[in-house]
């Protein structure tokens, strides 16, 4: 029977690992973090290769407003890949290989694979992927936008940049992050008027205003 997935924390980052649960009981646990959580760390290892994801459960985790960063393992493929195409920041290790599945029983990708692959790589290295499957070494998964850091050090480097994030203002990454998922499919000038109609939401805000205060007397903020 599939075990739970586990949710720690380290400070305000959560670290949450599926393990051998599914996409939907991840989605779950991180449905129910703490108040406090400011960053998701999420581990994605070679393990996940195999393994299928459903498509309202990779948007749920996409959607999440607080900062998402991937942790790759040496293979990343399936729904390894489908997750980490999620999240806004893909860290990997110097040795990653990533892959795209190739539809082997006969149907094309589903969930959301082939138009997050796309909006990542661009149509031809996609349709590259996607088609033939072919393995990409670390040089040109990071050339080609599937991780956007690779590290000797990848699980610890993936945890500071959490940790990072965290002590952000958790209104101006969730703000950011919207603005930057809808600029895939808004026109410059919707994308233009979000913006601001976003600054002007967030500009009022205590966090925008500690923000203020910190430059203004020359000190590090306290957001909260």
């Amino acid at each position: 029977m599939p075990s739970a997935p586990t949710v720690s924390r380290d400070g305000a980052v959560a670290v949450a690992e599926i393990g051998d649960s599914s996409l939907d009981a991840l989605v779950t646990a991180l449905s129910a973090l703490s108040s406090d959580v400011r960053a998701v760390l999420l581990p994605l290892p070679a393990s996940l290769s195999d393994a299928t994801g459903s498509p309202r459960g990779l948007a749920a985790v996409e959607a999440l407003p607080l900062p998402t960063v991937a942790l790759l393992g040496t293979r990343c493929t399936g729904l390894a890949l489908d997750l980490a195409l999620c999240c806004d920041v893909r860290i990997g290790p110097a040795d990653v290989v990533v892959s795209a599945a190739v539809p082997a029983a006969g149907t094309p990708a589903a969930g959301g694979a082939v138009a997050r692959l796309v909006r990542a790589t661009g149509q031809g290295v996609a349709r590259d992927m996607l088609i033939t499957g072919r393995p990409v070494d670390a040089a040109d998964a990071l050339a080609w936008g599937l991780v956007t850091r690779l590290s000797p050090s990848a699980s610890t480097d993936a945890l500071e940049l959490a940790t990072t994030l965290a002590a952000l203002s958790p209104e101006a990454l969730a703000a950011t992050k919207q603005l930057a998922l809808g600029a895939s499919e808004d026109s410059y000038a919707d994308g233009l008027a979000a913006e601001l109609s976003m600054w002007r939401t967030v500009r009022d805000g205590a966090n925008a205003q500690e923000g203020l205060s910190a430059f203004a007397e020359k000190r590090g903020p306290r957001f909260t």
